[in-house]
């Protein structure tokens, strides 16, 4: 017996958990490596971005990085898969003081929320509030070799 939602599972090797594609598919896609960089709902995120941050690949999505100040530092968090996570996709979140992130930093890794069948990743920046009048965030995903 062949369990469709076993998490981490990737019968069709398409880089996408077979748990995701059922939910948004309802079945399995195998998607080849040109067609998961595809846009369908031209959100500026192909497909196996959708998958990483456990968003609805044929929903325009809002706003990914929830940004917040906790103990007087810049905080982020987003939502990310556990499927990807766990399958190898690897999260940075970059800061910097001006749009252009020029020669930008990377914030701390403080940990992740269990959310049921996704979680929410937390990073908190390398300065102080007082220390920056203002801090931009950039979150950055690879995917696994």
């Amino acid at each position: 017996i062949i369990d469709d939602d076993d998490e981490g599972a990737d019968r069709d090797s398409d880089s996408l958990g077979d748990a995701w594609e059922n939910r948004h598919y309802g079945r399995l896609t195998a998607l080849n490596a040109l067609s998961v960089e595809f846009n369908t709902d031209n959100d500026k995120f192909p497909v196996w971005a959708e998958f990483a941050l456990n968003t609805d690949p044929e929903l325009f999505d809002s706003p990914l990085l929830e940004t917040y100040v906790e103990n007087g530092r810049f905080r982020v968090k987003f939502a990310r898969s556990k499927e990807a996570a766990d399958a190898g996709y690897r999260y940075t979140v970059q800061e910097s003081d001006n749009l252009g992130f020029v020669n930008p930093g990377e914030s701390v890794f403080i940990g992740v929320v269990d959310q049921g069948d996704y979680e929410e990743a937390i990073f908190e920046s390398n300065h102080s509030v007082s220390d920056a009048d203002q801090c931009f965030f950039r979150l950055k995903i690879e995917q696994p070799e």
